[in-house]
């Protein structure tokens, strides 16, 4: 499948959960994942990086393979290809940190906070696929 744009999905742990951070869109102020066109210098990941620094002002490294995509528009007009971060540095003042607030939120309390019905799915294979971390942590934790 074809798509256009490329997404990510902050996250980190936090208190034995994982949390991700949720940025608002610029005209509609709804919370979003940082996104954008992809950057034909810089590629699919390249861009994702780039997109997470200027959108959240947050660095890390990008979990393979992609989560999967989503369509968003009114129709649905734009596909984007999603990656996870795991996030190793936040930035207090960011490119668009005038135009854009940005949120930690558990990952549940995430899903139940974005509009778009293809990034709950998304958030939902974040779930799954970062629930081993989180089991692993614990597990850890009681043995040690």
């Amino acid at each position: 499948m074809q798509y256009d744009q490329i997404g990510v999905i902050p996250y980190r742990e936090a208190s034995g959960q994982i949390e991700v951070l949720l940025i608002t869109s610029r005209s509609r102020r709804r919370w979003i994942v940082p996104k954008g066109n992809i950057e034909d210098e810089l590629g699919p990941k390249g861009t994702a990086h780039l997109e997470a620094l200027e959108e959240a002002g947050v660095e890390g490294w990008l979990e393979r393979p992609s989560l999967g995509m989503y369509e968003h528009g009114d129709p649905p007009e734009t596909t984007v290809k999603v990656y996870l971060m795991a996030v190793d540095h936040e930035h207090e003042e960011w490119v668009e940190s005038d135009e854009r607030s940005r949120r930690w939120l558990p990952l549940e309390e995430a899903r139940e906070t974005v509009d778009e019905l293809g990034l709950r799915r998304l958030l939902d294979v974040a779930a799954a696929r970062l629930k081993p971390l989180i089991t692993s942590d614990a597990d850890r934790s009681a043995s040690g």
